[in-house]
Order: structure tokens, then C-alpha cells, then sequence
């Protein structure tokens, strides 16, 4: 995933000199059902978010835990 975006990081997007960005929320299926599963990556996915450009948080994040950054190897320069 690092190289995948160093590439982007490199490539014009348009004239307007755009930045890609990456955050994400990153979950494992336990027995959880399908949704509980998409719930609780769709609440990492906000935390990460919240956490600043380029973070990544795991599932599940505790709703009264502040976001932060788990991971900044995807932030771009």
C-alpha cells in the first residue's frame, strides 16, 4: 500500500496540482454479524479521520476514545 501511494503522490491528478490522501478504518470479522462488522470499521474509519490526514485506526475503537493516528506511513508530504 506504501509504494501504491508513493506513486499517486508523484503523479499529476490535474493542473490544479491536487494531493491524494489516505485514511482508513481497518476491522477483522470475528462473530460479529456483517453489519456489526461495517459498524464498527465505519466508526475506525471516522476516528482515523478525525485523527488527521493519513492515519489509519482498528476496529473496534471505543466511541469515548479520542482519535489519533495509529499509522502516518500513508500521509502524504
Amino acid at each position: 500500500m506504501n509504494r501504491v501511494l508513493a506513486q499517486l503522490r508523484h503523479q499529476a491528478l490535474s493542473t490544479l496540482n491536487l494531493r491524494v490522501s489516505f485514511s482508513a478504518g481497518v476491522g477483522e470479522h470475528r462473530h460479529q454479524t456483517s453489519k456489526g462488522l461495517l459498524e464498527e470499521v465505519d466508526l475506525a474509519l471516522y476516528q482515523a479521520k478525525s485523527a488527521g490526514r493519513g492515519c489509519v485506526a482498528i476496529a473496534p475503537v471505543p466511541a469515548s476514545r479520542p482519535g489519533r493516528c495509529l499509522n502516518r506511513a500513508f500521509s502524504s508530504p
